[in-house]
């Protein structure tokens, strides 16, 4: 299997469900779906420290101190979402996580299926409209070079083009 990861679709049907009764949505496959493409995107759904040595670290290439410190980014976030939301699902790993802030936490010590939870809150608590995600107003790239990869030029015609190419390689 070349280290690839099953099962990345296994995010909690409660957080999911969750995040779509409170934002109103019929479902959040859409959000399951994005998740998994930028999975596949990063690592090719690898729990991996970033090829020939830079600073991301996990499934979603989470960068640490080295880099753009992502990492505390992703969990304040998470924070911000359990304090806004304390009846939302949780699991015991991600109260782990929620205490690991200001600690350069490399995410390749995290469960995968964990990473896909605190990946979906960050976009859920993040700037990116997921309604218009949903909606298709913004397609999954965008929504990724814009809200995700944070890229100095999301318009490159290399991005889009790595971007679709990942695509075609997980059909």
């Amino acid at each position: 299997m070349n280290g690839i990861l099953q099962g990345l679709s296994n995010t909690p049907p409660d957080l999911l469900g969750y995040m779509s009764n409170k934002r109103g949505w019929d479902n959040a496959d859409f959000l399951n779906d994005y998740a998994d493409q930028v999975a596949w995107q990063e690592s090719r759904n690898r729990n991996i420290a970033q090829d020939n040595g830079g600073p991301a670290r996990g499934v979603y290439q989470i960068e640490g101190y080295d880099g753009s410190s992502r990492n505390d980014t992703v969990i304040q976030r998470a924070i911000n979402f359990y304090n806004d939301n304390p009846e939302a699902p949780r699991s015991e790993e991600m109260n782990n996580i929620l205490g690991k802030m200001g600690t350069n936490l490399d995410f390749t010590s995290v469960d995968p299926s964990v990473q896909k939870e605190i990946f979906m809150i960050d976009a859920y608590q993040g700037s990116g409209s997921l309604d218009d995600l949903k909606s298709g107003k913004i397609s999954p790239f965008d929504f990724w070079a814009n809200y995700w990869n944070q890229s100095k030029d999301p318009k490159n015609p290399g991005l889009l083009s790595n971007w679709n190419n990942a695509l075609n390689e997980r059909k």
